[in-house]
């Protein structure tokens, strides 16, 4: 359990409520922090072109984001059957969730939630002469569309939105942490990372590994993390959030 434990979650605003609620369950204080915002950065005409196509084997989600906003936008468009006609592909279950959650059944979902798991599975299939769509953040790794390439697959990466500092949770973060009112900051991206890094350097903000533990969702953000010159105390087993909440109660719980 997390009786009392006084934690920070620095996920965007709208991404919350489910993680809240299982650290509430396991009896944690939780104060909501975001770090960052999401913004959409398409083109809607590029974006309605892409999907008048109907040309892709695959469609890649990285994130529950880039399921929400991609569906948004082609139930407006009327362009659903694009994603109904293509196999899709999943980084992990929360994305898998809002796809069926929207009508949208994935086609693959691979065992280990990172682009290196995707490519790992993705490369049981034969991918020579393959066509992908990549629907993700702007400015994300280059590992998948490189690794996809190098199998012979034709790869359209199309940026949906971009990610930036969040000056309202920032700011309450830097009132808790100037307080030392929190025992746990989570981390669920590179973003939330990269941003808390920019937060303590332009405030002046001093945290300190003795007083202050980090939790990391998975080895892409704890990479982030000691990057920044940061330290990681936990990191799921499982890189989701329910990992990240068994992994924080196995820490505190030995």
């Amino acid at each position: 359990m997390l009786e009392k434990k006084k934690i920070v979650v620095t996920r965007p605003l709208g991404q919350e409520k489910s993680f809240i609620k299982l650290l509430q369950n396991a009896g944690a204080i939780v104060f909501h922090c975001p770090t960052i915002k999401i913004s959409p950065c398409y083109n809607p005409k590029e974006f309605l072109s892409i999907l008048s196509e109907k040309r892709y084997d695959w469609v890649c989600f990285t994130s529950a984001n880039g399921v929400n906003l991609a569906l948004d936008f082609a139930e407006k468009e009327e362009k659903m059957d694009f994603f109904r006609a293509a196999q899709i592909a999943c980084i992990g279950p929360a994305t898998q969730e809002t796809l069926k959650a929207r009508g949208v059944e994935s086609s693959l979902i691979p065992e280990q939630f990172q682009a290196e798991g995707l490519i790992s599975t993705l490369q049981k299939e034969n991918l020579k002469g393959k066509s992908f769509l990549l629907l993700r953040a702007k400015g994300a790794r280059k590992i998948l569309r490189e690794a996809l390439a190098a199998e012979g697959a034709s790869v359209l990466e199309f940026p949906l939105y971009d990610t930036f500092p969040d000056p309202q949770g920032l700011q309450t973060l830097k009132a808790l942490l100037k307080t030392n009112s929190a025992d746990v900051i989570t981390f669920t991206s590179s973003s939330t990372v990269r941003s808390f890094k920019q937060l303590i350097l332009e405030e002046r903000v001093e945290v300190l590994p003795e007083t202050l533990i980090f939790a990391s969702i998975g080895p892409i953000t704890s990479n982030t993390l000691l990057e920044e010159g940061l330290w990681v105390n936990v990191e799921a087993k499982t890189s989701t959030t329910k990992g990240l909440v068994e992994s924080l109660e196995e820490f505190f719980n030995p």
